[in-house]
């Protein structure tokens, strides 16, 4: 039992996790298009 405790605690993820790659380019996308549109607003004024 303890033993088990111990191997849940020391699992690593895997080097490679699409849906976490895919999560953080979705998020990296957006926050560009709201970098863009700002600049474009602020240059626009």
């Amino acid at each position: 039992m303890e033993n088990n405790e111990n191997n849940e605690m020391n699992t690593q993820p895997p080097k490679f996790d699409p849906a976490k790659e895919t999560k953080q380019k979705l998020i990296f996308f957006i926050v560009a298009i709201v970098v863009i549109i700002s600049l474009r607003a602020f240059l626009g004024l």
